[in-house]
């Protein structure tokens, strides 16, 4: 029993310990925790937010006009910007100051394809970077901007909508991007992020995305193998995912069930999409326009922006309304030179004009197929994701591919994209706990190192060699480490593959960087009296999950060989079998992945030129060095030792480089300082509303009839006649500045407040009146129950303290009562009824000290018995206890259930004796 004892007392110490550690550790780390993390979808013509935190599931962020998706759109004039289905709306009125579409140009140079097409359909004035070649924008104010500051401006659109729903700062992120994007295009997202405030924790690729989504809310017993086609404005893609549940082990020897989603292939057309259908009808309109109204044109529509501007929105429209009917008309007020345009348009009609496309609509899928070497039957549906797939047409061809049966519509196909990255932040953030479901996912573009070889002379130069590092379908979050044998610092190349004739024109940028390391000709020149082999250059190239090259570490082993004199050091060292200077950079050395192969530079050629029986000797120094015997004092121990040196990793980029640290401090700059014009922007139309209601209310108020009863006729015109001031002079001055506005409502409010005020007051007061004599009158009542009700035991001095303060309230109501009876009703009121509930206060102030106070404990004198001979027996003490226990009415507290209560004795007591009134109960 004492060791339990003692080791309950052990572990309640160590407890004790670890919570105070634990409150030591909160201590020091007071910075509060950002929980929420997003995702966003960001389309070619919608983006979407969804939002995870504690308390909050995950679920679609609402904007401003409380809706799930937001126009991917920007308007800039001169300082002022919108966003959304406002900037959809200027952009027909200002073309060159909107900006639509803009992921299809992202990361790409001017001389793109995509540029090119996107200069033919919108009239934005786009200019060329002189840096990056990339594509710009040029505002009619003269202001320059990059694709990633418009797209940054968007994100950080998305950020606000979220927090505003988040009620905190929110930063974490994951991003869909489609699978295609290449380097470039995804360092441009990551850097337009970075620009918007916001940490990626990963990009996503679309169609995974949306697999995720599929995965969480099913099960998988046997493999099941989909087809996700998404159609989207842009472009289409055909992404096959894999869904099965494994068996994995657990914490211990338990095992867990997971899910895994893998992408097998993915087929895609990036020309592709919903914008290239509202095209081919803008111009359709435009031509039936032409016919028309030609005559009366001084100029051909095609060559007014705004008229082009309005057709495209307007076939947008058109379109949307034919997927679900056969004809519709086109509408479109003034659309040029005062002319107004309206037209029938059949879905046939519109067939017919992209009947070339919907051709194109089972490239992606029998492209997925045959990379991925299955066929139709392998495949359960053909899950619809898009707006595109939306008309009848596209989804007539899909049939015709897969068969009716197998066209499946059980996702969102709006939103499943968002939902599955909003899962994937919060499988990352580590804030929270979820299902847990693997994705394997894989990047489509093939990556080489192309280097040249170790010059063996001076005269000779090195040879070039090309050595692929990434394949197609590579997935995506490994490492791949690529052995060098050199002597002096050196440099390679990563550059794109070779890809498929029909995606070649798509990749006009190959070169992604130039690595250059540094540090080895040092390290050969401090090693190279020992040195036992040409140096090995281990180089770690990782494509992270989001499918972004880097060059992670590279790491020179240089194999030393000598003799010397045994030292002290030494033969500690050898005693133990330590032979590595670089131990902790040996455990840094990056762990093979599944799959991960060890390419070699020139091992082939160095191979060839090493000593004959060179490996033999390796060995030898191995057995040396794990050889326990101690050497003698003069003797001489074998020093064979592997030097890890951590070369210097610097990339140059090449092709679409990213923004440099100095252009992104100047877009911030730029960004921030519309930023702030905003937020003044908004004050300046929150004052400027605030005065404008007033005025309506002012004028409502001079009307009613409790404001006529406490007011002059005076008080009244001479707000009225502010009122018509300030009106007529908002009607001239809407541009006006923010403290102007608030300025002349506050002088206006000056007027109309004592007025309000008596209004108020005259129906509040008699209530607050009413409220607080009912509450003395209770109270009082109250204190007369203390002195006289059953087990009173209050002094009557406590008491009457009580009924003095009420005597003092209930006078002081009736003499204000007869005060502001005596009142006219336009006087301001002798007495406010904020004063009169707190007038109460040292009523409520005695009550809770009566009731505070404690009941006295009274003892029952312990009986004396009265045979002083004879002795009691055992059973008499017992029942003698129990009819003592149940006469003593005053006991403080019932007792635990099984317990007796032993006797006191008066002297051990520090309470008086009290002999107790004898009632019936204490003759049982």
């Amino acid at each position: 029993m004492v060791q339990t004892k003692q080791s309950k007392v052990k572990k309640r110490s160590l407890l004790t310990l670890g919570a105070v550690a634990a409150l030591a550790t909160l201590c020091l780390d007071t910075t509060p925790v950002d929980a929420a993390v997003i995702s966003i979808d960001y389309g070619t013509d919608w983006f979407k937010v969804a939002l995870v935190k504690p308390g909050i599931p995950l679920d679609i962020v609402l904007n401003a006009e409380s809706k799930r998706k937001t126009q991917s759109a920007i308007t800039i004039r001169g300082n002022d910007r919108a966003f959304g289905s406002e900037a959809l709306s200027l952009a027909t009125r200002f073309p060159q100051d909107s900006f639509i579409g803009l992921k299809r140009i992202l990361g790409r140079g001017y001389d793109d394809d995509h540029c090119v097409e996107y200069r033919n359909t919108f009239t934005n004035n786009m200019i060329q970077d002189q840096v990056r070649g990339t594509a710009g924008f040029e505002t009619t104010a003269g202001v320059k901007y990059t694709v990633e500051e418009l797209v940054a401006m968007q994100f950080a659109l998305a950020k606000q909508q979220a927090e505003e729903t988040a009620g905190e700062i929110v930063r974490d992120v994951v991003i869909t991007v489609p699978p295609y994007f290449s380097q470039f295009e995804r360092q441009a997202v990551l850097d337009s992020a970075e620009l918007a405030g916001l940490h990626v924790l990963s990009l996503i690729n679309d169609e995974s995305a949306v697999a995720l989504n599929y995965a969480t809310s099913r099960t998988f017993p046997t493999e099941q193998c989909h087809i996700f086609y998404d159609m989207g404005a842009g472009s289409t893609v055909a992404s096959l995912a894999c869904f099965q549940d494994l068996t994995v082990k657990d914490v211990g020897k338990f095992n867990k069930t997971v899910q895994q989603v893998e992408i097998k292939a993915v087929g895609y057309d990036r020309t592709l999409g919903g914008h290239d259908i509202d095209v081919r009808l803008q111009k359709f309109l435009a031509d039936k326009f032409q016919e028309q109204k030609g005559s009366k044109l001084s100029t051909l529509v095609i060559q007014n922006e705004r008229a082009m501007a309005k057709l495209l929105k307007e076939a947008n429209r058109v379109k949307q309304i034919l997927s679900a009917n056969i004809e519709t008309m086109a509408s479109v007020e003034n659309l040029m030179e005062e002319n107004d345009f309206k037209i029938k348009v059949t879905r046939a009609e519109l067939e017919d004009l992209s009947k070339d496309l919907f051709v194109r609509v089972r490239g992606p899928i029998d492209a997925a197929l045959a990379d991925a070497n299955m066929k139709l039957s392998d495949i359960q549906s053909l899950v619809l994701v898009g707006g595109g797939v939306r008309v009848p047409a596209v989804q007539s061809n899909l049939a015709a591919v897969v068969g009716e049966e197998k066209i499946a519509k059980n996702v969102n196909g709006d939103e499943a994209a968002v939902m599955g990255a909003v899962f994937r932040a919060a499988s990352l953030s580590r804030q929270f706990k979820v299902k847990e479901v693997r994705l394997k996912d894989i990047s489509l573009l093939p990556v080489e190192v192309k280097y040249t070889g170790e010059a063996k002379d001076t005269v000779t130069p090195g040879k070039p060699f090309v050595t692929p590092i990434f394949a197609p379908r590579s997935v995506l979050g490994t490492r791949k480490i690529m052995s060098f044998k050199r002597v002096t610092d050196f440099g390679f190349d990563l550059e794109y593959g070779q890809v498929s004739e029909a995606h070649e024109g798509e990749l006009r940028e190959k070169q992604i960087a130039h690595i250059s390391l540094s540090g080895l000709t040092d390290a050969i020149n401090k090693f190279k009296d020992v040195s036992v082999a040409t140096p090995k250059v281990k180089v770690t190239i990782e494509l992270s999950d989001s499918g972004v090259l880097s060059v992670q570490e590279a790491i020179a082993t240089i194999e030393t060989d000598g003799t010397k004199k045994a030292t002290l050091a030494d033969k500690v060292k050898s005693f133990f079998g330590g032979n590595d200077k670089n131990e902790d950079v040996k455990d840094a050395e990056p762990k093979k992945n599944d799959g991960e192969q060890e390419n070699s530079g020139e091992t082939k050629e160095q191979d060839k030129d090493e000593p004959a029986g060179e490996k033999s000797k390796d060995n030898k120094t191995e057995q040396s060095n794990n050889s326990t015997e101690v050497p003698g004092k003069n003797e001489t121990v074998p020093t064979t030792q592997t030097e890890k040196v951590v070369l210097k990793v610097h990339t140059e980029y090449k092709g679409i480089v990213p923004l440099t640290t100095s252009s992104k401090k100047e877009s911030l700059s730029k960004i921030q300082k519309l930023d702030a014009l905003d937020v003044a922007k908004r004050a300046r139309e929150e004052a400027r509303n605030s005065l404008e209601s007033f005025l309506y209310l002012g004028r409502d108020l001079l009307y009613r009839d409790e404001v006529i009863e406490v007011s002059t006729e005076e008080e009244r015109e001479k707000l009225s006649e502010s009122l018509s001031t300030v009106s007529e002079w908002l009607d001239d001055n809407e541009d006006a500045d923010t403290v102007e506005f608030q300025t002349r409502l506050k002088d206006l409010r000056k007027l109309e407040r004592p007025i309000s005020v008596r209004a108020a007051e005259r129906i509040s007061r008699p209530k607050a009146f009413a409220s607080l004599n009912s509450s003395v009158t209770m109270a009082r009542s109250v204190g007369e129950r203390l002195l006289t009700g059953e087990g009173a035991f209050h002094e009557p001095e406590d008491v009457q303290r009580l009924f003095d303060a009420c005597d003092d309230v209930l006078a002081w109501i009736k003499e204000k009562e007869t005060e502001q009876a005596a009142l006219p009703l336009w006087k301001d009121g002798v007495v406010t009824t904020r004063e009169i509930e707190q007038r109460g206060n040292t009523v409520e102030r005695e009550m809770h000290r009566l009731m505070s106070k404690k009941k006295p404990k009274v003892t029952k004198k312990k009986e004396e018995s009265t045979n002083s001979t004879e002795k009691a027996t055992e059973k008499e003490k017992k029942d003698e206890k129990e009819a003592s226990e149940e006469s003593n009415p005053l006991e403080d507290g019932p007792q635990k259930e099984g317990e007796t209560a032993a006797p006191e004795k008066a002297e051990e007591r520090s309470e008086p004796v009290v002999e107790p009134v004898k009632h019936q109960k204490d003759e049982l």
